[in-house]
């Protein structure tokens, strides 16, 4: 039996695209690294499992309940 990939979305800060997909955190600053770091403790991410992210933006409260800006969608991968 093989197992099946599964895939969730998350809403997050656009600006954080290219840290999350293609592992580049050098637009963040130590500030901003740190917040998104704590983001994906609290919602028990890890930044490897990032696959996609929508290339749709909208102004609102991310799922990291941090303040409102421009959000994204991104997708990533279930570990099971």
């Amino acid at each position: 039996m093989s197992a099946t990939t599964k895939f969730d979305t998350v809403d997050l800060y656009s600006h954080w695209a290219s840290a999350l997909i293609n592992n580049d955190w050098s637009g963040l600053d130590d500030e901003e690294a740190e917040e998104l770091k704590a983001a994906l403790v609290d919602l028990r991410l890890s930044p490897d499992n990032f696959v996609d992210v929508s290339g749709d933006t909208f102004f609102g409260t991310p799922d990291c309940a941090g303040l409102p800006g421009d959000i994204a969608t991104y997708t990533y991968r279930i570990e099971d």
